[in-house]
């Protein structure tokens, strides 16, 4: 016997026994139920075991279930409408911690414009769901008895993909217990407002008006207060607004007269040490860990707290990703300590007593001594508390009173941290709704995760931490990550973005062909973008904005008005696809399409400063850009530190497996060695090049075909964490050895690294990688290619961000160790040496001088020449490092200093090399002003094809 669930679009059949039959799309006859394993239409776990439906009836437009030896027994009652089903759980007996109660492993593809798709939706918080709304491979539902198990709700929408955002804003319309937002969920592409683009500032009253001007020159409709409210209270800051809220309200009033709208920036439930709920007496309502107990009376001035219990889960320090306090309370004082001790003598001791303004006081032995919880330096509210909800209502109260029309509730995937990560949608979520739920009008809300409930909510999305190098590619990642969002039909965001001017050998200059990369990705993908740093002080002090911001705003009013058509705008968003935006003779704008070829020369010794280009258009004129880039010290000199000598055969030691935390703070760990690599690094003199001893460095590859998790150019990435790729079994050949150095190193006077190399030429590639400890551990990638026979020398100066894409690797799942964060000279604790493309089956074997840390030193470019096919231009001009010389004609060659600033024309020297068609030879020399190795980088341009027009 069996039972069918059926509406317009599908046919659900459920066995007698519970087991899942079918699952057609009756519009094509397809069964897309997966029978590639057997499936129950619901499971329960209990005591650690599952169980599925064993016996399932049907009547009445209820599922009665019942669970074998588990004993326990459900009823579900079943909604049928014409493109979706609601399922609605009435009663459970027999006590089990889960229910899931939708179960529909299914073969359906998780894209936009299927013909038939299906997914679950959540229809309150007692309902975990764990894919996003919208298509689903396996719409599922699940209820657990700490929440709640009767009363869990959930849709299945099943219908063609071009139906269902109609379907789930019927199924949001009649749930009661969701949000329904007419700028969220369902409803967030019918408005203009979430494609909006905004800068982060913290407008007064002073200065209001420079904002606006500022919006009005970027093209900008919007502006998200940060940093101008105390986060948990979210009381203005007098200093600021010395009328508190009515001072915001006077500034966000101006700035709607002006079209503008406002945001308000928070860290969600975050609570600032400085609040009242800290300080002068904490309330009890804060998030606690664990609890301890005294083991002997503490006087106020004692330093030194004996603890009864094991200290081993107090941290021993905490971080930005290690999410954790180093606050105890005791009675209604915090105490901030800096040493853990454990075994006989357990406690805690370096303790700075009356911590946040609380009071110093005797406490007695067994006073129960409570461990905080803390996320971003910040306390938190226990989440099954009414402080909870007290810190939601400051921030809907504060939006209310101030007339703010947007918030990003930052922080919030810091949820983990209130209720454990499998509890961090439930918590996450309860904060969005609670802040929700008290909105005057409709509000556009943002976040800084994403989950299943968040959807019903949330505006826009996307929007990710800024580039400092490397912004093409990183910006196309952005774009294939955003693909996501139309499946899920949220408005997409290529913010927060930052442009810069020249800072330092980690930090790519963003020169206007980046910008313009960045806005015509944008501009084809209908997303919106975010200006981080950029304000009305800043555009009045850095003339290069001046050159920036017209770009810009075109850009933006372009989009705005929808100028271009969808074939346009295909174009535009291919990676790698290159344009600039001009005007034609007949008024229209267009796109011409451009190629900017861009070579790093690291000496002009014959090797990097001889290369071949490909130019992609027809013969033309040569057109270029060269930057001269930081040089570092000779390697010989005696005031370099020496990382690494290979005197001793254990020096490399460090084999072991990483554990790592991502952005979002869950954990991922990876081993050393890809599955069949070996290596080894050993004390030789059969090669020596510095130092009496050189290390042989070796690699096999046994190939012996497991795979394992390592990324690929072609990777998913994570639409639940920002900037997260998603890696995927495959073969892989990366190998790493490291050292640990006894000490942190303060490097921030060394920079570079100098080693020299005895390749055997097999075209295996060499990073040495070096670790330091910020915020969170950092490593930066510096690569070599061993294309090469004998002895070569490299400085390694800047991070190899742009080429990470080339190879596969075990590591920074989380974009930002690659293409953000910089490299904290100041506490360096290591170097690790990967081997990557060992070839199968066969062995690498190389040689290293030592790997000395180096300083860097500025160094001019003098008369540099370009040499194309030949003939060659000279340009009389010495450019320092960070400066840079254009090059687009004869009368058109400037040179810039770091600041992007002119500096003055140049007569170029020599006939105009002609840009073959094809392949061209290019050779870069020049003279240098210091005793170093001339750097640069070296991008030929190129234009030509058809423009784009609409």
């Amino acid at each position: 016997m069996s039972f069918k669930l059926e509406n317009r679009c599908v046919r659900y059949v459920i066995g007698a026994d519970g087991r899942n039959l079918e699952f057609v799309d009756t519009g094509s006859g397809v069964d897309h139920l997966a029978h590639d394993a057997e499936s129950h239409c619901a499971v329960v776990k209990k005591g650690g075991r599952e169980y599925g439906a064993s016996a399932v009836e049907y009547a009445g437009g209820k599922l009665s279930l019942k669970f074998g030896r588990s004993r326990v027994s459900a009823v579900v009652r079943v909604t049928v409408k014409p493109r979706y089903f609601v399922f609605d759980v009435e009663s459970v007996s027999g006590d089990p911690d889960e229910l899931v109660f939708v179960n529909i492993p299914t073969t359906l593809r998780v894209t936009a414009d299927e013909p038939f798709s299906a997914g679950t939706l959540g229809l309150n918080l007692q309902t975990n769901v764990e894919e996003l709304p919208g298509p689903q491979s396996h719409p599922w539902a699940a209820c657990y008895r700490g929440f709640g198990l009767v009363g869990a709700k959930a849709g299945l929408v099943t219908c063609a993909y071009a139906d269902m955002r109609e379907a789930l804003k019927g199924m949001v319309t009649a749930a009661p217990d969701v949000p329904h937002s007419s700028l969220g969920g369902p409803w967030a592409m019918d408005s203009e407002l979430p494609y909006g683009s905004y800068l982060f500032g913290a407008p007064t009253e002073q200065n209001v008006d420079g904002w606006i001007d500022l919006c009005r020159t970027l093209g900008f409709t919007q502006i998200d207060f940060c940093g101008s409210l105390n986060y948990g209270d979210y009381q203005p800051f007098p200093q600021m607004y010395p009328s508190g809220r009515k001072s915001v309200k006077a500034v966000i009033d101006k700035l709607h007269q002006a079209g503008i709208l406002a945001g308000l920036h928070t860290m969600s439930f975050s609570i600032d040490k400085r609040c009242a709920w800290v300080t002068p007496k904490p309330d009890p309502r804060l998030a606690k860990e664990r609890t301890y107990t005294l083991s002997r009376a503490i006087g106020a001035d004692d330093t030194a707290l004996g603890l009864v219990e094991p200290t081993t889960e107090l941290p021993k320090y905490i971080g930005y990703l290690v999410r954790r306090s180093m606050t105890l309370q005791i009675d209604d004082e915090l105490i901030e300590y800096s040493t853990v001790t454990d075994g006989a003598r357990r406690g805690v001791s370096g303790c700075k007593r009356g911590a946040c303004g609380t009071q110093r006081t005797a406490h007695a032995k067994g006073a129960k001594v409570h461990h905080l919880k803390e996320c971003w330096g910040c306390f938190l509210p226990d989440g099954d508390s009414t402080l909870f909800t007290e810190v939601a209502n400051r921030i809907s109260t504060c939006i209310n009173e101030c007339g703010f029309d947007f918030t990003y509730l930052d922080g919030l995937d810091g949820a983990h941290v209130i209720g454990g990560e499998e509890n961090r949608w439930h918590y996450g979520t309860k904060f969005a709704f609670e802040v929700y739920r008290k909105f005057k009008r409709p509000t556009m809300m943002e976040m800084a995760t994403f989950h299943h409930h968040l959807w019903f909510v949330r505006s826009r999305m996307q929007a990710w931490d800024h580039a400092v190098r490397a912004h093409k590619t990183f910006i196309d990642i952005h774009c294939l990550s955003n693909e996501g969002c139309r499946r899920i039909f949220m408005p997409r965001h290529l913010g927060w973005s930052r442009v810069l001017a020249w800072l330092d050998n980690e930090h790519d200059v963003t020169f206007d062909d980046d910008v313009e990369y960045m806005w015509c990705k944008g501009l084809g993908t209908d997303a919106g973008y975010s200006l981080q740093v950029v304000s009305p002080d800043m555009y009045a002090k850095e003339p290069w904005l001046h050159q920036v911001t017209p770009i810009v705003k075109t850009y933006e009013t372009l989009r705005q008005q929808k100028y271009f058509p969808e074939s346009v705008k295909q174009k535009l968003r291919e990676p790698g696809a290159e344009f600039t935006l001009v005007r034609a003779p007949d008024g229209e704008w267009q796109f011409q399409p451009m190629q900017y070829a861009r070579h790093k020369v690291e000496n002009t010794d014959g090797r990097t400063n001889v290369w071949r280009t490909h130019n992609k258009f027809d013969r033309q004129p040569l057109m270029l850009r060269i930057q001269a880039l930081m040089s570092a010290g000779p390697y010989a000199a005696p005031d370099n530190v020496v990382l690494a000598d290979f005197r001793k055969r254990d020096e490399f030691n460090d084999r072991s497996a990483t554990e790592t935390i991502l952005n979002s703070g869950k954990l991922y760990a990876f081993p050393a060695a890809a599955p069949g690599l070996t290596a080894e690094i050993r004390p030789s003199k059969a090669q020596v090049k510095a130092g009496g001893v050189s290390g042989c460095w070796t690699a096999a590859n046994a190939d012996v075909g497991e795979l394992i998790g390592s990324s690929a150019p072609d990777d998913g990435y994570s639409l639940w964490d920002h900037a997260e790729r998603v890696h995927r079994p495959q073969k892989a050949a990366w190998v790493r050895i490291g050292k640990r150095f006894p000490q942190p190193l303060d490097l921030s006077q060394h920079r570079g690294l100098g080693v020299w190399v005895y390749g055997d030429g097999q075209g295996e590639l060499m990073n040495f990688q070096s670790a330091s400890l910020a915020h969170h551990d950092t490593e930066m990638d510096h690569y070599v290619k061993v294309d090469f026979k004998g002895w070569r020398y490299f400085e390694l100066i800047e991070p190899d961000a742009e080429r990470f894409e080339e190879y596969s690797w075990p590591y920074a799942r989380c974009l930002y160790q690659i293409y953000r964060c910089g490299t904290a000279f100041q506490k360096m604790v290591g170097l690790n040496l990967w081997y990557n493309n060992v070839p199968a089956g066969g062995k690498v074997k190389c040689y290293l001088s030592p790997v000395k840390a180096l300083p860097l030193v500025k160094n001019k470019l003098v008369r540099p020449a370009v040499t194309v096919n030949g003939r060659t231009l000279v340009f009389p001009v010495e450019i320092e490092s960070g400066s840079y010389l254009e090059f687009y004609s004869r009368d058109d060659c400037r040179l810039f200093g770091p600041k992007r600033e002119p500096l003055g024309r140049v007569k170029p020297e020599g006939d105009i090399p002609l840009l073959a068609a094809g392949e061209n030879e290019i050779t870069f020399n020049c003279g240098a002003s210091e005793a170093v190795r001339p750097r640069a980088n070296v991008t030929i341009i190129s234009q030509g094809g058809e423009p784009l027009r609409r």
